[in-house]
């Protein structure tokens, strides 16, 4: 059934205020000072970003040009199982999340990206924090293959799977941030990495990351429906950690710890002493995920 009253599509892009934002990244780029420009874009709604990447109007051909390319539509989904515009709005959400729970919006902030695959959170921080403060960290080789081929700007660093340290040196950041990556491995990994990113968060630096409850494995179509349902019963009737390996593989996560993973609440405040859980968001455009933020303890 059409609406009686369809919604149109706006062209905010005509509006002066955002032409002035847009133009003045363009004068920055002319200038050389890409660093500034996330000065200039810091109030540019980040859905509008969104749509550069989409839409690349040659009446801001810099900046257009300066923008990192997307990858295919089957790598995007080889890496998140989504692609196109819902999955980038996906990852907005997650980032608006993410700088409100923080406290401030400044473009000084220093934001790592941990398990930044195709740099699909990194392209959305161009408007939130300067390029000289962007940090991305993977560890698999194929994601920084797919960060260089299409121009991903920012720090970049390949990392150990299971490491003990950052790899910026004495670095500390305000903001660090792991999308779709406690989803994924073990205990080990896990206080491995939560051991090297309490190392460098701020003080009064945030961690967010998100992870699944035990719901996800009613859902599953991986493993097979009894170990799912014992996988569950760990969660729930265990210690609110369930694991399955998916194995180590040619070409693909060199690590047994690498998998599905649900993690309750009360497994986080029992067993991550360096951290204080601080905050829980939830939202139905990713509904088999929640993101937690995270405070050093």
């Amino acid at each position: 059934m059409t609406s009686a009253f369809p919604i149109p599509a706006p062209s905010l892009f005509d509006e002066r205020w955002v032409q002035d934002l847009l133009n003045q990244a363009e004068r920055f780029l002319e200038a050389g000072e890409e660093d500034r420009v996330a000065s200039a874009l810091l109030a540019l709604p980040p859905e509008l970003l969104i749509l550069l990447y989409f839409d690349r109007p040659q009446k801001w051909g810099r900046l257009s040009a300066w923008l990192p390319t997307l990858p295919s539509e089957a790598d995007q989904r080889h890496w998140t199982g989504s692609s196109g515009l819902h999955l980038m709005l996906q990852a907005s959400v997650f980032l608006d999340d993410v700088f409100a729970h923080a406290g401030k919006l400044t473009a000084d902030l220093r934001v790592l990206d941990y398990g930044c695959g195709w740099g699909r959170m990194l392209r959305l921080l161009y408007n939130r924090v300067r390029l000289s403060n962007i940090y991305g960290v993977d560890p698999w080789p194929p994601s920084h293959e797919r960060l260089e081929e299409h121009g991903v700007r920012g720090k970049l660093a390949l990392i150990d799977y299971v490491p003990t340290e950052l790899p910026f040196g004495d670095v500390n950041f305000d903001v660090i941030f792991a999308f779709s990556v406690f989803t994924h491995i073990g205990e080990q990994s896990q206080r491995a990495v939560l051991g090297a990113m309490r190392k460098r968060v701020a003080q009064d630096g945030i961690l967010a990351l998100t992870i699944r409850q035990a719901s996800y494995w009613t859902v599953a179509t991986w493993p097979d429906a009894a170990t799912r349902e014992q996988l569950w019963n760990e969660h729930i009737n265990g210690n609110g950690f369930a694991f399955a390996s998916h194995g180590a593989s040619e070409g693909g996560h060199q690590t047994d710890d690498y998998g599905d993973v649900s993690i309750s609440l009360d497994y986080i405040r029992r067993e991550w002493k360096e951290w204080r859980l601080d905050g829980v968001r939830w939202h139905m455009t990713d509904d088999q995920q929640i993101t937690v933020f995270l405070r050093p303890a």
